[in-house]
């Protein structure tokens, strides 16, 4: 699937490897594969592979976005949104789970 990240240091995280030292061990990593299994994905199913993912929609003031477990708590907060070449995904953040 096509994607887009709606946050520049997410972009350079991927792209340029900038920024992990704000986050902890690991959970770089794990973006940086969540983010390849968006890529390689041929539509919103494949996402949902393999199951440990916990690829979820989300609710509340949060619907429209879903979200993909990084490590423990963390999670990538993603939205698809539909356009006429097909459908993208915009990757928006890195966040804890629950606020913690």
């Amino acid at each position: 699937m096509e994607f887009e990240f709606s946050d520049g240091k997410l972009k350079k995280l991927y792209t340029e490897g900038v920024g992990a030292r704000g986050y902890p061990e690991g959970v770089v990593n794990s973006f940086l594969r969540r983010v390849r299994t968006i890529e390689a994905a041929k539509d919103e199913r494949d996402l949902r592979v393999p199951a440990s993912v916990h690829f979820e929609r989300l609710k509340g003031d949060r619907a429209g976005s879903c979200s993909m477990r990084l490590k423990d708590r963390w999670r990538l907060i993603l939205r698809i949104v539909a356009r006429e070449d097909g459908k993208v995904v915009v990757i928006d953040e890195i966040t804890q789970h629950y606020g913690d």
